[in-house]
């Protein structure tokens, strides 16, 4: 009987380990994005892929400001829910959101209609209620990508992520940062490619971006008035 009871204890422990394992591997899971998690299950062998995308950039304007003036935790609790509420808007059109930058998103937009799905989005993204706490900008640019883990594999304590890098990601989040709140800022290329019916609010034309060689000819865009009526903030 007393071994009977330690072989049914030390199979109770066994499961409650497995279970307690079981939910610590959901929670680093969800510490990854799906595009990480599928990243892993394409290339097993880590080389970089290479790609055509459409990248959104997103950034809260005045952030520094006001967690100076908001208590942290609800300064955290709206930024979070603020966040939220962007990647289920880019999840929403078929795109993936790669990482938060703390106060803003980097999303990409792949395949057939990447162009057309990212600024569809990006209009609903300035429109959303969300944009009455934290008003932010918000960049679109396309070309090619270079997608992988990036990070020190070698070196103890190290740990690598999966990032995007390429001057398309560059060039979004220069724009995003020229970005009014409220508003789509846009290489006149993608929205050429998108062959998106919104109106352009301004054509800004050629303008010189820091790091890149040549001008790019660029569109402002602001959601209409039935998008900003019919968007949600949940």
């Amino acid at each position: 009987m007393q071994r009977f009871r330690a072989a049914l204890s030390d199979l109770v422990q066994g499961k409650l380990a497995s279970r307690a394992m079981e939910a610590k591997a959901a929670r680093l899971e969800n510490l990854l994005s799906e595009e990480a998690l599928s990243a892993i299950d394409r290339n097993s062998t880590g080389e970089v892929e290479i790609f055509e995308g459409t990248v959104l950039f997103t950034d809260i304007r005045r952030s520094s400001e006001m967690i100076t003036h908001m208590p942290p935790r609800e300064f955290f609790s709206q930024l979070n829910q603020t966040l939220s509420i962007q990647a289920r808007l880019v999840r929403d059109y078929e795109g993936s959101v790669i990482k938060f930058t703390g106060d803003g998103m980097l999303a990409v937009f792949r395949g057939m209609g990447k162009s057309y799905l990212a600024l569809r989005c990006a209009v609903e993204l300035a429109g959303n209620n969300c944009q009455q706490i934290f008003p932010y900008g918000i960049g679109v640019a396309g070309g090619l990508i270079l997608a992988g883990l990036v990070g020190d594999s070698d070196r103890a304590g190290q740990k690598q992520q999966y990032d995007v890098i390429g001057a398309s990601v560059h060039l979004a989040a220069r724009l995003c940062s020229m970005a009014n709140a409220r508003e789509v800022i846009a290489t006149q290329q993608a929205y050429a490619a998108a062959r998106f019916s919104h109106p352009v609010t301004r054509t800004i034309g050629r303008v010189s971006i820091r790091g890149f060689d040549a001008g790019f000819d660029c569109v402002a865009l602001n959601p209409s008035p039935e998008t900003t009526e019919t968007a949600t903030g949940t």
